[in-house]
């Protein structure tokens, strides 16, 4: 499942995948719409979290605090 999160020419997509250890962790894919040329830039998280809301919260809030640094 994915969660998408869009400001202005970019999109934010937050997918979280569980750990072979146990736990969860996420990935935010920025993909910058702007001009002819598509570009795609992935960030892992290197957190574990217990539960995968709380992976989805945190990715989300990475990536709206990525979208209003691209916006300043």
């Amino acid at each position: 499942m994915t969660r998408l999160i869009k400001m202005g020419n970019h999109e934010y997509h937050v997918v979280v995948h569980p750990l072979l250890a146990g736990g969860f962790a996420f990935t935010v894919v920025d993909i910058d719409l702007t001009g002819p040329k598509v570009t795609e830039a992935r960030h892992d998280s290197e957190i574990r979290f217990p539960t995968e809301q709380d992976a989805y919260e945190r990715g989300s809030v990475y990536a709206r605090r990525r979208a209003r640094l691209f916006r300043r």
